[in-house]
């Protein structure tokens, strides 16, 4: 899921750049100064400029799922699935694997693997009442003994019993 923000690139350029696109994209989701394209087959695009400069969000992967910080505009959480082409001397295993940006796409992290859903622990709700939250808090629920393919739980009747909610404070 993409997490849309309003942002200060709105009305005609907004539209210059989805007219620009609109052929590679599926949603705009902006945040502060930047925009961010979610395109086809995990292919997305991210713009600090109101689509003047428009570059890759490139992951080393396709991205699957992406999603901004509530409250730190060049951070971000995005998922991608693996591919068979990626286990060259072990049996193909099919499954998402989280990454974590400080950079707004320029350098990567990898979090961990058989992800389900996660989210940000932080909001604007909280810093707004003075509830001291740490902007690396990240919720995620995966599956800590999975092995061979993950199921995708596109119906809610994929889920498992083994799949577990964690928080982390530091990324894991």
């Amino acid at each position: 899921m993409t997490k849309f923000r309003s942002g200060k690139c709105t009305g005609c350029c907004r539209t210059l750049l989805m007219t620009i696109w609109s052929c590679f994209l599926v949603s705009l989701v902006s945040c502060s100064s930047d925009e961010c394209c979610e395109g086809t087959n995990g292919i997305n695009w991210v713009s600090n400029d109101c689509g003047n400069n428009v570059r890759a969000l490139n992951t080393g992967k396709r991205i699957h799922e992406f999603m901004y910080h509530p409250t730190q505009p060049q951070w971000a959480l995005a998922a991608s699935w693996t591919s068979c082409a990626e286990f060259i001397d072990e049996p193909c295993k099919i499954y998402k694997e989280l990454y974590y940006t400080k950079t707004m796409g320029e350098e990567w992290t990898y979090i961990t693997n058989y992800v389900y859903d996660f989210e940000w622990g932080q909001s604007r709700y909280a810093l707004e009442r003075g509830i001291k939250i740490p902007d690396e808090r990240i919720f995620v629920t995966r599956d800590a003994d999975g092995q061979g393919h993950q199921t995708k739980a596109k119906d809610g009747r994929t889920w498992s019993t083994k799949v577990d909610l964690f928080v982390s404070d530091n990324f894991f």
